[in-house]
């Protein structure tokens, strides 16, 4: 089984990293069994190789009917 990296801080699915979610600020990569610093959240996958923490520039939100479709045109 081959484990994911991120390509930009190198956390992995056994050693995720934590920020700080309204800084965007890396605060650590945790190590198997350590436990999440209070106020911190721990990273998901973006990409393959792209974890949340790593993310430049969030997509912008698609745009909804009122029928909650997505309207033409929508990123």
């Amino acid at each position: 089984m081959t484990r994911r990296r991120c390509r930009i801080c190198g956390c992995t699915d056994l050693a995720p990293c934590v920020y700080d979610p309204s800084t965007g600020q890396l605060l650590d990569v945790l190590e198997d069994g350590e436990p999440q610093p209070e106020g911190f959240t721990v990273c998901s996958w973006i990409e393959v190789d792209l974890c949340s923490a790593c993310v430049r520039d969030p997509a912008a939100p698609l745009l909804y009917d009122a029928y909650g479709n997505p309207l033409r045109g929508a990123p």
